[in-house]
């Protein structure tokens, strides 16, 4: 996050400045074909089929804002706008891909926090199609839990997450489970019946 204050701002000029004095022998090494604009052979930019050195590149950057501004913005909006959808983009596949772990790590979090039994691996977390229970297709959501999400269930709590008590069901079925015992479940779909519901 950008700093907010002045202070903040000065500290961050401040800090830069002595980085950039610290390692002024490590900007000057040669990287590759010499600047296209200066000539000199000092350190050119990140990336590939670039032709300035970073100081060339930063004047150009300069010589474009002061020219024209607002274009300048925003060109740098949209290239954020992009990065933000390809980082979206990137953490869904990366969630959807990592889900077992991702599920595994945050019930071990939760065993040391309840100081329960954690022995289950990362292999005992088979995520079904379905959910056992209310035999819904389970479906995760982006950035939010819904009713259809997978969720980790240990099937009698005080035995803890140990292999053959775990189980993966849905976020709804779970969230029954935990709030109500089978009677009260039971008593609830018998009113529920009895309204036509």
């Amino acid at each position: 996050m950008a700093p907010r204050t002045e202070a903040e701002r000065t500290y961050q000029r401040e800090w830069h400045r002595k980085w950039r004095a610290r390692n002024d022998e490590n900007m000057d090494v040669v990287v590759g074909p010499p600047c296209r604009k200066c000539g000199s052979l000092k350190r050119m930019r990140n990336g590939q089929g670039k032709t300035r050195c970073a100081e060339c590149h930063a004047r150009k950057n300069r010589e474009a804002y002061q020219a024209n501004p607002a274009l300048v913005l925003a060109k740098n909006r949209a290239w954020r706008e992009r990065r933000r959808l390809i980082d979206r983009a990137r953490g869904i596949v990366y969630r959807y891909t990592r889900h077992a772990r991702t599920m595994y790590k945050n019930a071990q979090a939760r065993a040391r926090a309840q100081g329960v039994p954690f022995t289950i691996t990362e292999a005992d977390l088979v995520i079904p199609e379905r959910c056992p229970v209310l035999g819904i297709v389970l479906r995760r959501g982006d950035r939010v839990t819904l009713p259809c999400s997978p969720s980790l269930d240990k099937i009698r709590p005080e035995l803890g997450y140990v292999p053959g008590n775990v189980i993966v069901m849905s976020h709804l079925a779970n969230t029954i489970k935990r709030d109500a015992d089978s009677k009260t479940v039971r008593r609830v779909a018998d009113w529920m019946e009895a309204q036509g519901l």
